[in-house]
């Protein structure tokens, strides 16, 4: 996963959580069961919210509330912070959903980022990281997500179907067909409709 060196670099909140969805998309067809994804994405998670996560199988993770607020996340990828239960008071309250929600256990991350829909940048804590694990990958979107793909599952994926898939956040049977030929669209309906929400 790419580290992203600053955390003004991130896409905006909508661009973030299209981001998000598109990955959770390919990841879906390429990996029909969800425990062995690396991106989900939860378009109903609770009214007016979704969450989009990201976890590697062996304790790091990533995650990101999105609410009518804004957004906020975090990532462990390593030692997770002291004194995190400091963290709530950096936090705008806001985003108390997020901070109070047990499948997001706070209690372990190694930074936290935020961004209301009323601010021009996405803040960090701590902001003193020379980089930020996994937000680089969340960034630079879909060549990230192929190339990282392709060395996951060690076989090429089309380039042009990734793109469509991810930019257009639809996926069609011959979509599938060239992801991943042993699976029909008919087998990804609930899949979807989870991911884009609705």
């Amino acid at each position: 996963m790419e580290a992203l060196r600053s955390i003004i670099d991130l896409p905006n909140i909508d661009g973030l959580r299209r981001n998000m969805q598109g990955m959770a998309l390919l990841d879906a067809v390429i990996m029909p069961e969800w425990e062995h994804r690396y991106f989900s994405f939860d378009g109903n998670w609770s009214k007016g919210e979704m969450m989009g996560s990201v976890r590697d199988g062996l304790g790091a993770e990533c995650f990101i509330h999105f609410t009518k607020f804004g957004a906020v996340g975090k990532v462990l990828s390593g030692p997770s912070l002291p004194n995190v239960s400091d963290i709530p008071k950096r936090i705008p309250e806001g985003f108390s959903g997020f901070v109070d929600e047990p499948a997001f256990n706070v209690s372990e991350a190694s930074f936290f980022f935020w961004r209301r829909y009323s601010d021009d940048y996405w803040s960090v804590y701590p902001d003193n990281l020379d980089e930020y694990d996994w937000l680089g990958t969340l960034k630079n979107g879909c060549l990230s997500y192929r190339l990282w793909a392709e060395s996951y599952y060690e076989r090429s994926f089309p380039a042009r179907v990734v793109e469509s898939v991810y930019s257009g956040l639809r996926v069609t049977e011959g979509d599938v067909v060239e992801l991943n030929p042993a699976i029909r669209l008919g087998d990804l309906q609930d899949d979807i409709c989870g991911i884009l929400g609705g």
